[in-house]
């Protein structure tokens, strides 16, 4: 699976826990990227209720 360039994300100053959310964020994503797109859909997929 293509690894995710986060260096090419523009420059931000963050607060010390904006960027413990901001690591984890791309942690999450760089996870579910590895993961692949058809396991990932199957833990969005939405029910009709119809």
């Amino acid at each position: 699976m293509k690894e995710v360039n986060i260096e090419k994300l523009p420059s931000i100053s963050y607060s010390a826990e904006e960027q413990e959310i901001v690591n984890l964020s791309q942690k999450k994503w760089q996870w579910m990227a590895n993961r692949g797109i058809e396991a990932i859909g199957a833990l969005f997929k939405v029910v009709n209720t119809d």
